[in-house]
């Protein structure tokens, strides 16, 4: 297999990621009610009683980044790969892809930081 075709496909990853994060954020924002994407059912019993609408609250802006974000540098690195950007614009991909493991690494931090103060 092509190193291209596996960059696109593994773009073409990150931005359904993007679209089932954005959707599941914005059904959280809804219902008050957090998606197993967010939280596993282990965790989900450790949430302080009553506060499960709380951590949703707080949850929902930084998962709207995250998928936006991911959205975003996907498309980028997507259509770089693509359309076989070379020169000076070929760090344009990695740069996009960089910035989506920046954007994880701080949902994942400001993931736990919510899961230190809402869960027992």
């Amino acid at each position: 297999m092509d190193a291209r075709l596996v960059l696109m496909i593994f773009n073409i990853v990150i931005v359904g990621l993007s679209v089932v994060i954005f959707v599941a954020a914005a059904q959280m924002k809804k219902t008050k009610e957090i998606p197993d994407l967010f939280l596993n059912a282990e965790d989900m019993n450790r949430i302080k009683k009553g506060q499960e609408g709380q951590f949703a609250e707080a949850l929902y802006p930084k998962a709207m980044v995250f998928s936006i974000i991911c959205m975003v540098t996907g498309i980028i690195a997507f259509l770089a790969t693509f359309f076989k950007v070379t020169g000076e614009q070929e760090y344009i991909g990695i740069i996009a892809l960089m910035a989506f493991l920046l954007a994880w690494s701080w949902f994942t931090a400001e993931s736990k930081k919510l899961k230190g103060k809402f869960l027992k």
